[in-house]
């Protein structure tokens, strides 16, 4: 894969495939940067491109409202983006050509795949009988039956499966959180994951935690998951929410360079220059990581690369992409922001007291630098530690931990 980036004359025509928060966000960015070239964007979902976050919070805590779409209809039509309800049956690289499922041709000179992920299956006898929740259709069916004395069972207890137990009991659903891990978000620090745990059972969640699931069966309504060791967990429905496998399969077909999602270089190309990933499917280069590469779920993480290469494509930026990740999650009034990406050999520094729901963990590297920041009900820490981050400046671990010191200091140099 080339090291150095294209230098191929501004291309006329930029075909998107899928309409999440990526591919949107890049077709809208490239108007903004004056591309006044063919843009074609490719979803075979059926709806208006919509926001993702909202579907384990306020679509399931708020009034019966349909999601929220990412643009209204007309913005489509005023920034002359063609809308295709159409999967891509085939990539012909040589022809730089897309052949739809409908059996129409698009040419390109850039593709950009921004396929997403799917959400994994649960390896067990009976593994498909579990809900899955991962579109505004599964949204709605989990809602539906999120009914006022009903039970609920969350299988995993990362981001979404968290967000989607506080949420039922926001609806007075019994629920219970089955994950095999030791603890709720195991890679977080412990001291984290330590108080999202009191924050889940202070809301009633029967959070179980190194439950090895043996099958799950369906009979006559009720979801029975046999757990091994403990009485088998039954409800009125049953969610899987084990993690997502980046849809691959398109860029496999063609031939491109695959593995933990689509391999990418550092100006986001793929092993062909003329095809881009990016978002939840895209692997980038990172040195800082074990097998050079990451894979990062996460929406302003996919909107960052959106606007990266937007500005690439239009020469605004011959740079390679500066990764600044963070995310966020929330329970009732709590809410959890992470700043960087963490690594087993971190250093751990809290910030506050780790006993309590208000404190933060700043992460250093083996050779003293700040890598990341789980904030816990600490908003005002985070956007400063997200800006240091971004700035490349540092903090010493023993300014950290004082909260005497205002870390809007080390901004200030």
């Amino acid at each position: 894969m080339s090291l150095t980036p294209s230098t191929e004359p501004h291309p006329a025509s930029v075909v998107i495939v899928g309409a999440g928060h990526a591919g949107m966000e890049l077709a809208g960015r490239l108007r903004e940067q004056g591309f006044t070239g063919r843009v074609d964007l490719l979803d075979q979902d059926s709806d208006t491109p919509y926001e993702r976050p909202p579907l384990t919070k306020e679509f399931l805590t708020g009034p019966q409202v349909p999601h929220s779409p990412l643009r209204r209809p007309a913005w489509f039509d005023e920034h002359r983006i063609t809308l295709h309800r159409h999967g891509v049956a085939a990539i012909d690289r040589e022809g730089r050509s897309v052949k739809l499922d409908s059996g129409r041709t698009l040419s390109y000179d850039v593709l950009v795949l921004a396929t997403g992920a799917e959400p994994r299956e649960l390896p067990v006898a009976g593994g498909r009988e579990l809900q899955t929740f991962r579109t505004s259709a599964d949204a709605a069916a989990v809602r539906d039956r999120l009914v006022p004395g009903s039970r609920l069972t969350v299988v995993g207890a990362g981001f979404l499966g968290l967000e989607l137990a506080a949420a039922a009991r926001g609806r007075d659903v019994a629920v219970s959180v089955l994950t095999n891990e030791s603890r709720p978000l195991g890679r977080l620090a412990p001291d984290v994951s330590a108080a999202v745990g009191r924050i889940m059972r202070e809301l009633d969640v029967d959070l179980l935690c190194e439950a090895r699931l043996v099958s799950v069966t369906r009979r006559g309504g009720i979801t029975s998951v046999a757990v091994e060791g403990r009485p088998d967990v039954t409800s009125d429905l049953a969610v899987a929410s084990i993690g997502v496998s980046p849809r691959i399969e398109l860029a496999a077909r063609c031939g491109l360079a695959v593995n933990d999602g689509i391999e990418t270089d550092q100006w986001l190309r793929t092993s062909d220059t003329a095809i881009h990933a990016l978002g939840d499917c895209a692997s980038i280069p990172d040195p800082e990581v074990p097998g050079g590469r990451i894979r990062i779920e996460s929406v302003p993480h996919a909107q960052q690369q959106a606007r990266y290469l937007a500005d690439r494509i239009t020469g605004r930026t011959g740079d390679p992409f500066a990764m600044q990740p963070w995310f966020w999650s929330h329970w009732g009034t709590h809410r959890l922001n992470i700043a960087g990406f963490s690594r087993a050999d971190d250093h751990l520094v809290v910030r506050g007291d780790p006993s309590g729901t208000a404190f933060s963990v700043f992460r250093f590297r083996p050779d003293g630098r700040l890598g990341a920041v789980e904030s816990l009900n600490r908003n005002r820490e985070h956007l400063i530690t997200r800006r240091l981050l971004a700035s490349g400046r540092t903090v010493a671990p023993e300014h950290a931990a004082d909260l005497h010191l205002d870390l809007a200091d080390a901004l200030r140099g």
